[in-house]
Parts: C-alpha cells; structure tokens; sequence
C-alpha cells in the first residue's frame, strides 16, 4: 500500500527502469522505454476557465517506423452524438457494448477493425473514459486526472505496446 508520502509515478519508473523528473511546468513526467517502444508519461495541466484547472494523464508512446494509418478512439457522448449527425464516421465492430461507448475514426477501416480486438476492446472499456490517438508517428493517450494505480500504468502502456506491435506487422 502507497502512503502519501510516496509518489506511485516515481515507484513506476524505478520498477521499468525509466527516469522520474519534474518537468518544466512542474508537473510528474517519466520517459523511458518499455517491451522496446520508447514513451513519455506527463500530466498535462489545462486551465478551463479563470478558476478551473484541469489535469490530463498523457502517454506518447513512439512507433518504430511511420504509418499511414490514423485512429482515434475516444467515449461517446452528447456533442459527440451531435457530430456523428454532421458527418463524423463511426467504424462499427459488431460489438454492442464498445459501438454503444465509444467512437473509432480512422484511415483504412478494414486494418483499424484487424487492429481493434476483442482484448484491446475489453481493455479500453475497463479503462473507461479515455482518449487515444494514432498520429501516424506515435499512439498517445489521455485521461481525466492523475493515474495513481501503478497497475493502471501498466495497463495503458501494456495497451499501447500492443495496439504499436499491431500496426508495425
């Protein structure tokens, strides 16, 4: 059990052997590699209005060569609802519960659905409200607040790995 003294970040990084620092914001970031794809993990500080600050877990983790492939999955909600009425194109998996939860946009559906799996699915819905990004160069991954579960740690960068070993067959 962490004790509030111990930072879970830093407890990450030493047990993958990446580097803990405080970045130039003043915020936790950890750089390193993991199973052979160099990553970043950062917070990302918003502020949404003049007394609203918003904090973002980021991971970018870094392809080995490019891709012309781009994804983006993220949660659906009402102005997305909204978006999909106006155009926004929605690849459908067949699976009731993530097509219901989530929107997948996307270059080339057919390798975007070989991509997807049903393990990859399942991880993304466990891990709720998210947002990843294929770029081409790198995935990279958002979520509201400060991920403090080092197994959730482990699981984003487990996904990530394995959506990056998919592409880069």
């Amino acid at each position: 059990m962490l004790q509030d003294t111990e930072n879970p970040w830093k407890i990450f990084a030493s047990q993958i052997n990446a580097q803990y620092s405080i970045s130039e914001e003043g915020t936790s970031q950890v750089i390193g590699e993991y199973r052979d794809y160099k990553f970043q993990l950062k917070i990302v500080f918003i502020q949404a209005a003049p007394k609203v600050n918003l904090f973002l877990t980021h991971f970018d983790l870094f392809l080995h060569e490019p891709t012309e492939l781009k994804l983006k999955i993220y949660r659906e909600g009402i102005i997305q609802k909204l978006t999909k009425l106006f155009g926004t194109k929605d690849i459908i998996f067949g699976d009731r519960t993530f097509d219901k939860r989530y929107i997948i946009e996307g270059s080339h559906e057919d390798k975007i659905k070989t991509l997807i799996t049903p393990k990859i699915r399942a991880t993304i819905i466990e891990l709720g409200e998210i947002m990843i990004i294929l770029d081409g160069k790198k995935f990279s991954y958002e979520q509201s607040g400060k991920i403090i579960d080092i197994q959730k740690l482990y699981k984003v960068l487990d996904l990530l790995v394995e959506l990056a070993n998919g592409v880069q067959q």
